[in-house]
């Protein structure tokens, strides 16, 4: 990992998100606010983003991204959880400040429509 480009594994984190008096989550909060663009990933569970991703992102300050574009993605298993980007995940990184991008992509959505060769 390059040292300009933070990297935060919420998996790593989990011990510490409700640790008393554990400074982790706050430390890796600051990392991240360092870069201008932010990759939030996460396996889509019960249609939504993980508890444990939630957890982390309430202990950020309410502007915390604000100037900040992130980029919400979630691994889905099925089609019918397409949707849980828009509905669950880009709300939260706009209530945060982020500016989120207004296009959601899923392999039976694209984003981009196919070029034709003719």
């Amino acid at each position: 990992m390059a040292p300009d480009r933070p990297l935060v594994d919420a998996a790593v984190l989990a011990p510490s998100v409700f640790e008393p008096g554990s400074t982790a989550v706050r430390e890796a909060l600051d990392r991240l606010s360092t870069a201008d663009v932010l990759a939030v990933a996460s396996p889509t569970y019960k249609a939504t983003y993980t508890g444990l991703l939630k957890a982390i992102l309430d202990q950020a300050p309410g502007s915390w991204l604000r100037g900040k574009t992130a980029v919400p993605l979630l691994v889905a298993a099925a089609d019918k959880h397409a949707l849980a980007v828009e509905l669950h995940l880009k709300p939260l990184l706009a209530e945060l400040g982020a500016s989120v991008p207004a296009r959601v992509c899923s392999p039976t959505r694209p984003c981009c429509p196919r070029t034709r060769n003719s």
